[in-house]
């Protein structure tokens, strides 16, 4: 497949200006978001998605979440997208040192982005035992799923 087959900037061309603001208030500026010009309608709720899931009101912190998706746009080999959330770290303020805690909040994304079928009550015993909650265990869990979806958007479309 051709890198330009889903070229963004022809997909952006068939956004209405709502849904071009939209993208950029929710500081969804990657290529991914920008390419749903071909299917509008799903534009919207991947957005609250993406709202709900690094911007909200929710059990983890937000460096913590950005950390996350790094991770897995690491794991992913997905250069796209670890620019993409190296600028949030920065911007952030967070640090690319880890505490123990937060290496092992790591792995677990680590274990969803390729494993997921090898996460068990081992996994989350060991995620209690550095202190993390149910909550911010799922929230992980959840914030990852996103990103591995995300990445292979990207990687669908060319846009890695």
């Amino acid at each position: 497949m051709s890198d330009s087959y889903f070229n963004p900037s022809e997909s952006e061309k068939k956004l209405n200006d709502a849904q071009k603001k939209e993208i950029a208030q929710k500081g969804a500026s990657d290529e991914s978001f920008k390419l749903f010009g071909h299917l509008p309608l799903a534009l919207q709720p991947l957005l609250n998605l993406q709202d709900s899931l690094f911007t909200a009101e929710g059990p983890l912190p937000p460096v913590v979440r950005i950390k996350i998706a790094l991770t897995v746009a690491s794991e992913n080999d997905n250069s796209f997208s670890e620019t993409f959330y190296t600028q949030a770290l920065t911007a952030k303020g967070g640090s690319s040192e880890d505490t123990p805690k937060e290496k092992a909040i790591k792995e677990l994304s680590k274990l969803v982005s390729n494993t997921p079928d090898k996460i068990s009550d081992k996994t989350y015993e060991y995620l209690e035992s550095f202190g993390w909650s149910k909550d911010e265990i799922f929230h992980a869990i959840v914030i990852a799923s996103y990103c591995n979806f995300k990445d292979r958007l990207n990687f669908a479309t060319g846009q890695h």
